[in-house]
């Protein structure tokens, strides 16, 4: 009889729906799926939809998706006409990331995205899983998770062929995105967009420092505070510091031997002097960086031990100052693949320093190959990874800590 009485119960557990469960189980469960498999449950119900896309369930997949950080790259495919005035039309971009600091390192959860975008495209850095994408005054944001999309207002610029540099932020205390578009020295035509408002328009803000965002300038997030590149109206090297939440600008002076050039090399996909911003974690201590790619170049001499020597200009956010601070990586040129150039993109949550490839990708069997070193400081491991890309190449993007998240799902 009992044995009979346990069969009906374990039919009547396998039988209840998944309705038919608590909501905070329902939501827990939800909260662990992958991304495709949350959009097909969109679509499979309403009652999910309507879960799915709460602030609350948001706010979990989050915090889950945070402790699985990726990797993201966007691989630039141009169009090259050779003329007295070459063009470089973008054909397509493909967006690609996988998970990191998991083993197999660099092959779990691959995404990939492939768009084919107008002349005149530009993709901001990534923030929490988004994107802002620009083609000329208009802008969207985009969800390479979810190839999912949302167009915002056009910007209403008095001067439409104006030099324009767009930067995308967020604030972590109001939970608020915003979209920052600084025109060329000026202080006029500061425009803020905010996500998720019932606004839906921009607004014209007042920088008092005079600047121009540099042409390659890629903006940093960090803790509520969007970092970019820019030069004075004299032309000195400046980093400029904008607040998401209170929408004021601040300057940091940077040291006189810094000696940082603003130039832009369009027909090699590089900044020849380019000095990159990076997230920089060294124990406690979680900064902002400035790398000088020159360092990277074929003409830098290596230590007679081969190992590979680099400096790096670390922000104090309390003090307001910059350090230098020299980097050694024991029998570098022995483990990195030369002549390919990789270049210091920052450090990961663990502190592991990071290189990647940065442009001219080589082809391996008719694929991308994208390579990437970690360097672990405690163990001075410096190991290589091989990612597969797409069909073709010519410049590549590479970001930190990218997320999953369901916004826009």
């Amino acid at each position: 009889m009992e044995n009979v009485q346990n069969k009906r119960r374990a039919k009547a557990v396998i039988e209840t729906s998944f309705e038919a469960l608590p909501l905070e189980i329902q939501t827990e469960i939800l909260s662990r799926l992958p991304l495709k498999t949350l959009m097909k449950c969109i679509c499979t119900s309403k009652k999910w939809a309507s879960l799915i896309r709460t602030k609350e369930f948001i706010n979990l997949y989050m915090s889950r998706s945070t402790t699985k950080p990726r990797l993201f790259f966007t691989i630039y495919q141009y169009n090259i006409t050779t003329s007295s005035k070459p063009s470089r039309n973008i054909s397509e971009v493909l967006f690609q990331s996988v998970y990191h600091e998991e083993e197999p390192l660099l092959s779990s959860g691959q995404q990939q995205v492939l768009l084919s975008p107008d002349l005149g495209y530009e993709a901001s850095s990534p923030v929490r899983g988004l994107i802002c994408h620009r083609l000329n005054t208009e802008f969207m944001i985009f969800n390479p998770g979810t190839n999912k999309s949302q167009h915002l207002a056009e910007i209403p610029l008095p001067n439409k062929s104006a030099p324009l540099r767009f930067f995308f932020g967020y604030d972590e205390l109001t939970d608020v995105y915003k979209v920052l578009c600084v025109a060329e020295v000026t202080k006029e035509e500061q425009h803020v967009f905010t996500i998720g408002t019932n606004e839906a328009a921009w607004r014209q803000i007042t920088c008092e420092h005079q600047h121009s965002p540099t042409p390659t300038a890629q903006g940093l997030c960090k803790e509520g505070v969007l970092y970019y590149r820019a030069r004075s109206s004299t032309g000195r090297g400046l980093v400029m510091m904008f607040n998401v939440r209170s929408e004021e600008f601040s300057v940091s002076e940077l040291p006189e031997d810094m000696n940082i050039e603003n130039g832009w090399d369009v027909s090699n996909c590089r900044d020849p002097r380019g000095w990159e911003l990076v997230k920089y974690i060294n124990g406690a201590d979680r900064a902002v960086a400035l790398v000088d790619d020159s360092q990277f170049s074929h003409e830098v001499v290596y230590e007679w031990n081969w190992n590979k020597v680099f400096h790096i200009w670390v922000r104090n956010e309390v003090a307001g100052t910059w350090s230098r601070i020299r980097i050694e990586i024991p029998f570098y040129k022995k483990t990195v693949d030369v002549p390919t150039l990789y270049f210091f993109r920052g450090t990961t949550r663990t502190g592991k320093l990071v290189f990647s490839m940065k442009h001219f990708l080589p082809k391996i069997d008719g694929k991308i190959s994208i390579y990437v070193y970690y360097y672990d400081p405690e163990t001075k491991d410096l190991r290589q990874y091989k990612i597969q890309g797409g069909e073709k190449g010519h410049c590549l993007r590479f970001y930190l800590d990218h997320v999953d998240t369901p916004m826009l799902i």
